[in-house]
């Protein structure tokens, strides 16, 4: 069985609807999945609580700090796992690992511009990995934007798949 069959196949309701669902496609967000494993050498750090250094330089990086009490209340309405990259400075790297059932949803990857280029998104993938390994994960998802070439060549070369795609309509 492929990978994006046993994912389409074996995860919850809400994630087999995700992909079988009709949406307009125009290329802007892309649903990647992936099972692989790759090692990389930052430490990681993995807290089921979003800490304060982990949301600053998420929201940071993500140029939601305007929003941040209401994207803290998002991100905390569901159980997840909080990997965050250190240099002995600071936190510059930040993802989120939702585990429901079998099926892992990666989210909040962000690194701030300064730590770029020197395998922090790579470590955090990583460690993302051994965390869904941990607890059964059959498949990881995540979306990534489009045009935003860079994220998906990692996540292509940290053997992600294009899986769908999908627009997001605007009134």
């Amino acid at each position: 069985m492929t990978l994006s069959a046993a994912f389409a196949t074996t995860s919850p309701l809400w994630v087999r609807s995700w992909l079988s669902a009709e949406y307009v496609v125009d290329d802007d967000l892309v649903l990647c999945v992936s099972a692989g494993a790759d090692r990389a050498r930052v430490r990681v750090n993995v807290s089921v609580e979003c800490a304060a250094d982990w949301f600053d330089c998420y929201v940071g990086v993500d140029g939601r700090a305007e929003y941040a009490a209401e994207v803290k209340r998002i991100l905390e309405r569901t159980p997840s796992l909080y990997l965050s990259a250190a240099l002995p400075s600071a936190v510059v790297g930040t993802a989120r690992l939702t585990v429901i059932d079998d099926v892992a949803v990666l989210s909040c990857m962000a690194v701030r511009p300064e730590a770029r280029r020197q395998g922090i998104a790579r470590a955090l993938i990583s460690a993302a990995r051994d965390a869904a390994r941990e607890r059964d994960v059959v498949a990881i998802g995540l979306q990534v934007v489009a045009s935003n070439t860079p994220a998906r060549a990692l996540y292509a070369a940290a053997g992600f798949a294009e899986a769908d795609g999908y627009h997001y309509r605007v009134r």
